[in-house]
């Protein structure tokens, strides 16, 4: 279905003036849209609801250079909001990280910023079941390689059950209802209505953090343990200032 003149100048009240690549401030010509396809999903109180959304190509009037958007459209045809897929964003600097947890986990890293990526190009249903899977990754390699679960262990038990290896309850309660509200971005219907994506991505921070905090933990306790067992063979010790 091809969207109409009406539909097509309300495209410019939601495609932001400035180029994404020259940061210029001005008109982005739009020079192409494509039909009427189902994309971007609604959350509906505890179900989800289709939308319809076009793809939008414009030529930046400036560097000549050109983007696409992905545009989401109410009910009426109405453009309701534009999200920049070419270029990709660039990953937000907040987003870095840490290096201990990289270490740790490979899988959650590359999970981690295609769910961010999927999310900044509109693709919410996408994003949301990322940040689940991201989420199992991180739990999996911590439980395996920092709580010495089994790679068999790891491979049979459900999430529910790495996650209640976690010895600090504060974490797994954060982890058990970061897992919830993943969950319910893998399905119709929504368990907890009350909470989405952004309260996911809260409580995956968190959960990010206390893996760091952990790893800098056990490298201060390894050094501690070191001086206190080399003071007890009766070894010098640098002295501390």
């Amino acid at each position: 279905m091809k969207i109409d003149e009406a539909q097509l100048n309300n495209l410019h009240d939601v495609i932001p003036d400035v180029c994404p690549i020259c940061e210029y401030l001005g008109i982005q010509t739009i020079v192409g849209v494509s039909d009427v396809v189902k994309g971007a999903l609604k959350y509906t109180e505890n179900y989800r609801a289709l939308q319809d959304m076009v793809i939008c190509d414009t030529i930046c009037e400036h560097c000549k250079m050109p983007s696409a958007y992905a545009v989401v459209m109410n009910t009426f045809g109405t453009a309701i909001n534009a999200k920049l897929i070419i270029p990709l964003p660039q990953i937000d600097s907040s987003l870095a990280i840490p290096k201990a947890v990289e270490e740790l986990s490979n899988k959650f890293v590359r999970a981690y910023h295609d769910a961010y990526s999927a999310e900044q190009m509109g693709l919410s249903d996408i994003s949301g079941m990322g940040y689940r899977k991201a989420l199992e990754c991180l739990v999996t390699d911590y439980c395996m390689k920092k709580l010495n679960v089994s790679k068999e262990n790891a491979e049979n038990w459900r999430l529910a059950k790495l996650i209640d290896q976690i010895p600090d309850d504060r974490i797994k309660k954060v982890a058990q209802a970061s897992s919830w509200i993943g969950n319910d971005e893998t399905h119709y219907f929504r368990q907890n209505p009350d909470y989405d994506i952004e309260d996911l991505k809260a409580w995956l921070g968190v959960f990010i953090n206390y893996v760091e905090m952990s790893s800098r933990i056990d490298e201060a306790q390894e050094l501690v343990g070191h001086r206190q067992s080399k003071k007890f063979n009766g070894e010098k010790t640098p002295s501390n200032h």
